[in-house]
């Protein structure tokens, strides 16, 4: 946790820094410079919130975090902001490269990550509450900055908006509310979710819906995870192609079980950009189990 709390601080800096730098650029356009001094000065905030969040995990016993950042997913984000860097330096930096940018930052994993992080403290310290709300108005205030005043910059709603995979389902079964959320957060451009906590509830969705990727968890109440996958296979032959496990206790049985079953399976903590590997992997295989009974 305190790797990712840690490139997180370094981000935030990074971000403020470089939206102080474009505020004074396009210091001729009123408006959108003091929407870039606002932006600046909340990813500032950010960042102390950022250095709190080290010194509160110095006070409780980090939890082991289910995801890790992955070198793919740190470059991706942090890219964005050095080019943006350098053609400020070149002074050649438009309004709509400049846009584009901060949608491919503001809208990235970049701040999924974040709320992973406060709300994982928000379960001891209260105070977090109001960190959570206030970051969900900082991506509100992009959005409609962005419908306000430019609509009409080319791809703007696209980048926002248009999924890999728009109209499949995606079934996460986990009892930890955070790491749903997270895979949610990780996934929402890829299908339609839906999240249970339990194997049970999973169970029952899985005979009513016809889901192209199961995420679950091992360890759970009233029904573990390889018992609904047990019951879920007697349903839907082949359904191991759609299984996708995400355990913290990948014990020798465990693992076997996979194998044997021929089940695709990650264990925590796993980068994001593996675990969108693994989740595309399975949505883009063509089914080979029938539909027929199932909604889609």
């Amino acid at each position: 946790m305190q790797e990712i709390i840690k490139w997180l601080r370094n981000l935030e800096h990074l971000a403020s820094d470089v939206y102080f730098k474009a505020s004074e650029y396009f210091k001729q356009d009123q408006e959108f410079s003091i929407f870039l001094k606002r932006a600046a000065e909340d990813e500032a905030w950010h960042y102390h919130v950022m250095v709190s969040a080290a010194e509160h995990f110095r006070e409780l016993q980090p939890p082991t975090p289910s995801i890790a950042l992955g070198k793919d997913t740190e470059q991706k984000i942090e890219s964005v902001f050095h080019l943006i860097n350098k053609k400020l330096a070149d002074k050649t930096l438009t309004k709509g490269e400049l846009l584009e940018a901060l949608v491919k930052t503001e809208f990235s994993e970049w701040n999924d990550i974040f709320l992973y992080v406060v709300n994982t403290l928000k379960i001891n310290f209260m105070e977090f509450s109001y960190v959570a709300i206030r970051i969900q108005n900082h991506k509100r205030a992009f959005e409609y900055f962005y419908e306000k005043s430019f609509a009409h910059v080319d791809n703007i709603n696209e980048l926002k908006q248009v999924p890999a995979i728009w109209n499949e389902k995606i079934l996460i079964v986990e009892d930890d509310d955070l790491i749903a959320d997270l895979l949610k957060a990780i996934l929402n451009d890829e299908g339609n979710i839906d999240i249970v906590g339990n194997g049970l509830k999973g169970l029952k969705r899985v005979e009513k819906n016809y889901y192209k990727l199961i995420i679950s968890d091992v360890d759970m109440p009233i029904m573990n995870g390889l018992e609904f996958y047990e019951h879920a296979s007697k349903i839907c032959p082949n359904i191991n192609e759609r299984f996708l496990f995400f355990t913290g206790r990948p014990s020798t049985e465990i693992i076997n079980f996979f194998k044997q079953n021929r089940i695709a399976f990650l264990t925590k903590p796993s980068d994001i950009d593996v675990i969108q590997e693994k989740a595309l992997n399975i949505l883009l295989k063509s089914p080979k189990e029938s539909m027929k009974n199932k909604s889609a």
